[in-house]
């Protein structure tokens, strides 16, 4: 008797997993949307890395704001690399962090995913594509809601930092990734070896959405 109640508890266990799992991987719609706390509470301590099966990136994206300032100065704030280690170090209960990743990594991904279907754009400018073409492809990505998104975070992040600035100009790059040998260097951004493949215009101030923090 006791050995089927334990078989039974096994294996409520192991069907219970499997459905939350399944639950939680399911493309966002209504009845997971009306039970987002119990998705951010299972995601906490059994989010599903899938990432393990597929091979080791060889580059991070990075995202720069530069700021020039009422003094006629520049900051220059890389945003990524602190909202990645706020993330893990706040694991597991980390679900405001885990939202603020999806967001600014996602739109920087959709960024870099867009500009990566046109590479000779990216690489050539105008030297190899039709100017009317390159104008069109420039003009869909300066007005595309992730760079409007990017932008309007650069407004909090000033405000975190307590700068002042008049204008700021978004830069997205990607740095390559230390080698397993060099682990215990410490893992500095030199701004030299990025490779940056999209730089937009210059906002003003009375561009930026302010969000309250």
């Amino acid at each position: 008797m006791k050995r089927k109640l334990f078989y039974g508890f096994i294996g409520l266990t192991f069907c219970s997993y499997w459905l939350a799992t399944l639950f939680s991987v399911m493309p966002n719609n209504f009845i997971k949307l009306s039970h987002y706390r119990s998705h951010l509470l299972f995601d906490s301590f059994f989010r599903q890395r899938w990432s393990f099966f597929a091979p080791p990136p060889t580059s991070n994206d990075r995202l720069i704001y530069e700021y020039e300032t009422n003094e006629g100065t520049v900051v220059v704030v890389e945003v990524l690399e602190d909202i990645y280690k706020n993330k893990t170090s706040k694991a597991p209960f980390n679900s405001n962090e885990d939202m603020m990743e999806y967001i600014i990594a996602g739109n920087v991904h959709s960024v870099s995913q867009f500009l990566a279907k046109h590479p000779d754009m990216v690489l050539a400018k105008s030297e190899t594509l039709d100017t009317t073409t390159v104008k069109k492809i420039w003009s869909s990505v300066h007005n595309s809601s992730s760079v409007k998104t990017l932008i309007n975070y650069a407004g909090i992040v000033a405000q975190k930092n307590n700068i002042a600035f008049d204008s700021v100009q978004m830069m997205i790059s990607e740095s390559k990734i230390q080698k397993f040998a060099d682990r215990h260097k410490p893992d500095t951004i030199n701004t030299k070896e990025l490779k940056n493949y999209y730089t937009s215009k210059k906002f003003g101030k009375d561009e930026i959405i302010e969000f309250g923090i």
